[in-house]
């Protein structure tokens, strides 16, 4: 009996000590997975921050404005990324505008599509990779928060952030990468400070409150319920149920204002194969509709006419108690908002539930976009210049996110049963109190130890996955930019064989012109032969001629006077000849010195016109090429640095991936 008594102790302290280490477990896996990358004083690389990412989206004019004539106080352009607003001062007399920047502008003409892509779209694959991502639309009542974060869940172009994010993360793990995943979803409502589960049953009344998990793993809000989905039409019940339980009423800014903040939360849970084991990812995805600011004066309930003054009264008095809420929250958020962006030593987290709640968000360990939404109407421009001074001072808080990853391999899981099958055999061996204590103690520590190296593995292959990307852009951009020289070279290649060719030219044609200059010398100096030449046989032909006159002057003192002159026919015909033959010859001879002077005249013109020609040819073609070779030196000397600079960064990323892999 007393074994029998004694086993069955046994059997109840097992199943008390298997619970308890699984608590354990799951609490040193939780608290495993939100401790940072490199812990506090632990050598090793900083967690890298991220900015928050900060959209403006601009509404149309409704048709209450339109009708009313409004005046536009506010526009938005898309390619510079910028919101102008511009406020009327000096009763009407001078105007003053604003200007404010954000990561992206959406105007009235951008479509849910386009909201989506701009803002979540990129934050999809950070979820499936285990980190924790959050969006909250921020802007006063009616600016059209509740219409970018659900939409019209009946029309596919219409439906907000909430349906498009989910069916992307169910999309996403529809594919063949993802070996097991699980998605469930919740909906939080925080209404005059008091917190409701917006998917509870109506016969549900559990009270929720949050509390701080601790181990910087942020607040969590107990007895929340969490309903699973599969699909698009899970997703859209859900937000249906969500909608018809959240308080809204009718005001005069607003037919639907909202008088309460919702908090739709999808945890996701995936599990993928990889080298060596299966990395298991645990990712978040915080989506948040906040109550509008409103002004008591441009705000209000509309009544019907059927409601009594009391019940107006009641009502009044709940109204004001709603607006108080909604701009005490709102505050507070502004100020932790304003904390952080000034780096104060204390930020107001804890003022508000909403501030508690988004305190990962702002600051902490999420990635964490916020949708500023405002009017473009004059009568909102004080509210709508407030709105865009948060959210542009919310641009400059920096996140640290974390991804929640484990790593299972086979060596771990082996150990794992060898350890339960060792706590199962000492169980049933009737062993003493102290000696199952020890055993509780040592198994209890095993546990802790395999939860801690499954993250640690975990957090080194994510590591080590990051790494590898990173080794493969800078061997991308090392490709490129061995490609670009590349072109470079074939470029100065190119320039080169021009420069060479201009240059043959420029040659062939200096010993054109030096071989058209030596035959004009030529032809000088054959002018100056000729015309002594020609000199020369006009002496001649002056000494023959005073000779021939001497000689005839001498025959006729020498014949007496009284002697007739012989007149014989053939002397006459032979003087005559020789005269007419002289006078030929003459004539030839001055046609023959005349044309040379043409031709040496118009050789010496040509002569200085080629020369002027290949005077200024060769000067501008020095110049251009002078002008050339110094543009492609400084353009290739710009070039090899810049090629320089990329393989020395690309060198060092690659030497910082290596050793990264070798550690």
């Amino acid at each position: 009996v007393g074994s029998s008594s004694f086993r069955r102790g046994n059997v109840a302290r097992r199943a008390m000590y298997e619970e308890a280490c699984l608590e354990r477990g799951t609490a040193c896996r939780r608290q495993a997975r939100s401790r940072p990358a490199t812990p506090t004083g632990a050598s090793g690389p900083e967690i890298p921050t991220a900015n928050v990412r900060v959209v403006c989206r601009i509404r149309p004019m409704n048709d209450k404005e339109k009708k009313a004539g409004a005046t536009p106080a506010a526009t938005a352009s898309t390619e510079r990324k910028e919101v102008a607003v511009v406020r009327i001062l000096a009763g009407g007399t001078r105007q003053v505008r604003s200007t404010f920047h954000f990561d992206d502008v959406l105007t009235s003409f951008s479509s849910q599509e386009d909201v989506f892509r701009a803002t979540l779209q990129p934050l999809v694959g950070q979820v499936l990779a285990g980190y924790e991502t959050t969006a909250f639309a921020y802007g006063q009542t009616g600016t059209g928060k509740t219409y970018t974060m659900e939409g019209q869940l009946d029309s596919v172009e219409g439906r907000g952030l909430v349906p498009r994010t989910a069916s992307a993360v169910l999309e996403a793990l529809a594919t063949s990468e993802f070996t097991e995943s699980s998605v469930t979803v919740s909906y939080l409502e925080i209404y005059n400070e008091e917190l409701s589960d917006l998917l509870a049953c109506s016969d549900r009344h559990q009270k929720l409150d949050l509390k701080d998990v601790g181990g910087g793993r942020g607040v969590c809000c107990q007895g929340l319920s969490e309903v699973e989905v599969h699909s698009m039409e899970d997703i859209l019940e859900v937000v249906r149920r969500a909608q018809e339980k959240r308080r809204v009423a009718e005001t005069r800014v607003n037919a639907r204002s909202s008088r309460s903040h919702s908090i739709f939360t999808m945890k996701v849970k995936c599990q993928r194969a990889v080298a060596g084991g299966e990395l298991e990812n645990q990712g978040k995805l915080h989506l948040v509709d906040l109550a509008g600011s409103e002004c008591a004066k441009k705000g209000g309930l509309i009544y019907s006419e059927d409601v009594s003054a009391a019940a107006r009264m009641l009502a009044g008095q709940e109204e004001e108690r709603e607006r108080r809420s909604i701009n005490q929250s709102l505050l507070t958020l502004g100020r932790v908002i304003t904390a952080l962006r000034e780096g104060s030593g204390r930020v107001p987290y804890r003022d508000s539930k909403l501030t508690r709640l988004l305190q990962d968000a702002l600051g902490g360990r999420c990635k964490t976009v916020i949708i500023a939404t405002i009017s473009p109407a004059l009568a909102s421009v004080e509210e709508t210049i407030s709105a865009l001074s948060y959210a542009e001072q919310a641009a400059g808080i920096r996140n640290r996110p974390v991804a929640s990853s484990l790593l299972r391999t086979a060596t771990v899981s082996a150990q794992q049963r060898s350890v339960t099958s060792h706590a199962d055999v000492s169980s049933n061996s009737g062993l003493g109190a102290s000696e199952w204590a020890e055993l509780e103690m040592k198994v209890t520590y095993l546990s802790q130890e395999l939860e801690e190296a499954q993250v640690a593995l975990g957090r080194k292959y994510q590591e080590a996955q990051e790494e590898a990307e990173r080794a493969h852009r800078a061997e991308v951009r090392l490709d490129q930019t061995i490609s670009e020289l590349r072109k470079v070279q074939l470029s100065c290649e190119e320039q080169t064989f021009a420069k060479q060719r201009f240059a043959s030219l420029a040659a062939g044609r200096h010993e054109a012109v030096m071989s058209l200059q030596n035959s004009l010398a030529t032809m000088d100096r054959h002018r100056v032969s000729l015309e002594k030449h020609l000199q020369s046989a006009k002496d001649q032909h002056r000494t023959s001629q005073s000779r021939a006159s001497e000689f005839c002057q001498q025959l006729q003192q020498q014949l007496p006077e009284k002697v007739q002159p012989l007149e014989d026919p053939r002397v006459e015909e032979k003087i005559s000849q020789m005269t007419s033959i002289q006078s030929a010859t003459l004539g030839e001879l001055q046609q023959d010195q005349g044309q040379q002077c043409e031709n040496l005249t118009a050789l010496t013109s040509k002569l200085q016109t080629h020369r002027g020609v290949r005077n200024e040819t060769v000067g501008q073609a020095c110049t251009e090429a002078k002008t050339e070779i110094l543009e492609n030196l400084s353009q290739t000397t710009a070039t090899l640095q810049s090629i320089e600079a990329a393989l020395c960064s690309a060198q060092r990323v690659s030497t910082a991936a290596s050793s990264s892999a070798a550690q």
